[in-house]
């Protein structure tokens, strides 16, 4: 039997799962190697430029 406990922001990142900032990074190579949406990937490379941009900043842009 396998389980899986989620304790808050960050804990579950030992477990293999990726970070925001790694998984906004996985998201703009996915839209890059797919050759979809090349504005907002082109969009997205450069948001991606600042080490502090993340997928909660990308919620917030996509919200605005």
């Amino acid at each position: 039997m396998k389980i899986l406990v989620f304790c808050g922001a960050g804990a579950s990142v030992e477990l293999g799962v990726p970070d925001m900032r790694a998984m906004i990074l996985g998201f703009h190579f996915d839209l890059v190697q797919r050759r979809v949406a090349a504005s907002a990937a082109a969009r997205l490379g450069e948001l991606v430029k600042d080490d502090r941009f993340d997928i909660e900043s990308l919620i917030e842009d996509v919200d605005a």
